[in-house]
């Protein structure tokens, strides 16, 4: 691996039924975008079955095959084998997901319902170009639709097929604007924000000196030393 699979998957490919396959090589050498860590490693058995499997796409555990579904942890076995079921299990959090507006936890809000959007409606299991492996482009039905995303220091912004621009912010929610249904439990205060608020700007400040320090290292990489005289 990966040079194995990129045997075949360098080009598009279609499934059994025709729904179209990745050229996942490319993007496996596409230095600018953010790949999902498997991936990065080129171990496509941690997400794949060589051979063959009781789901699809040979996947190693069970994963939904359509853009809506709904929510249990046995139907997304696959994810949660590395990522927390504790971010799709309570409607409102300060903790268990940073995809939060407030203490409104986002990620249960799409997923955890009778027609919960699946993790791919807006995530790529391979890589993106855009933050958190957010999807540049999503397949519903037989069309592409562009999906925009910003990310920010304490939350971020969309813009998809599925809704106008909506913006969410953990320190200070956002107000949301589109029609929704009623969420259950209370709006945290500013003062219960605040602990993890902080925590989040320090987390950010700390990723941004590490990018920093390594840009500056890359940039001295090879130069040489001044002569001395």
């Amino acid at each position: 691996m990966p040079d194995l699979c990129f045997g075949c998957h360098a080009a598009a490919l279609k499934d059994a039924k025709g729904h179209p396959l990745p050229a996942t090589k490319r993007l496996f050498e596409d230095k600018d975008a953010q790949r999902h860590p498997p991936f990065a490693l080129g171990m496509c058995v941690f997400c794949h079955q060589p051979h063959a499997s009781a789901n699809r796409r040979l996947l190693t555990q069970a994963y939904p095959a359509d853009f809506y579904a709904s929510y249990s942890p046995k139907a997304y076995g696959l994810c949660f084998g590395c990522h927390a079921e504790a971010a799709f299990n309570e409607p409102r959090t300060i903790t268990d997901t940073g995809f939060r507006n407030g203490n409104l936890n986002l990620h249960y809000r799409h997923v955890n319902r009778e027609k919960g959007r699946t993790c791919t409606a807006c995530h790529t299991p391979h890589g993106s170009r855009q933050k958190k492996l957010i999807n540049q482009a999503f397949r519903f039905g037989n069309k592409t639709l562009e999906l925009k995303y910003e990310k920010t220091a304490t939350g971020g912004s969309c813009v998809a097929a599925c809704h106008g621009p909506i913006k969410y912010d953990r320190c200070k929610a956002e107000e949301i604007t589109m029609r929704t249904t009623s969420r259950k439990g209370a709006d945290a205060t500013p003062e219960q924000l605040k602990p993890s608020c902080k925590a989040d700007k320090a987390e950010e400040t700390k990723k941004t000196e590490e990018a920093k320090g390594a840009k500056g290292a890359k940039d001295t990489k090879g130069m040489k030393e001044p002569e001395k005289k």
